[in-house]
């Protein structure tokens, strides 16, 4: 199975609960009314280059990265820290 339905069957499979898709979709408009969505890429978008310090501190772009295989991103957060909630 490739990723795509892959995504597809978790889909299915999270929205099959009333309640859940209920509660996604009333995220959705909230995120929709606030504005928050219209910076969010189209489907089949080409998604931004940008450049990043990588674990070792060394600054590393995301076409570079690409050139190179498959990408793999990571986002550590300390405790304590703010969260955008």
């Amino acid at each position: 199975m490739g990723l795509d339905e892959q995504l597809q069957a978790e889909r299915q499979r999270r929205t099959a609960d009333e309640a859940v898709r209920l509660a996604y979709e009333d995220v959705f408009t909230t995120l929709s009314h606030n504005g928050f969505l219209s910076g969010v890429l189209p489907e089949d978008a080409a998604f931004p280059d940008f450049v990043l310090p990588n674990v070792e501190g060394r600054l590393v772009s995301l076409a570079s990265r690409l050139a190179e295989g498959r990408l793999s991103c990571s986002s550590f957060v300390a405790s304590g820290a703010p969260s955008a909630g």
